[in-house]
């Protein structure tokens, strides 16, 4: 059997090195663990297998909806035809990469100067 020992710069790092345990290498499964006799902080992690299924199944759940941000000054969305020309503008860009369905830009202080498109 053959192994090594590999000092890690942070508790992050180990995490992250800690959730390749069991990734495919040269035809085995590498074998990623702390010291049986670790008394240090315990972080969370995942071994591969579980980590690789976790990252696909958010990669299904992407949206398809963009957030632009930092794009539109409150005085741009006072009135309606200030607000159409806006929603206008971005539509207009946007579907120079693709179909567009739809542009809303929030006039709310909690969405204000973001466009999410779809």
């Amino acid at each position: 059997a053959k192994f090594s020992f590999v000092e890690m710069r942070s508790i992050e790092e180990c995490a992250n090195a800690l959730n390749m345990d069991g990734i495919p290498f040269m035809g085995n499964e590498l074998k990623i663990k702390r010291p049986e006799k670790y008394t240090g902080p315990v972080t969370q992690f995942l071994p591969w297998r579980e980590f690789l299924a976790a990252r696909q199944a958010m990669e299904k759940s992407k949206s398809p909806v963009l957030r632009l941000g930092n794009l539109i000054e409150p005085d741009e969305l006072k009135d309606d035809v200030s607000y159409q020309a806006v929603v206008d503008d971005i539509t207009e860009e946007c579907s120079q990469y693709g179909e567009v369905v739809s542009v809303e830009v929030p006039r709310s202080d909690d969405g204000m100067g973001y466009a999410f498109v779809n």
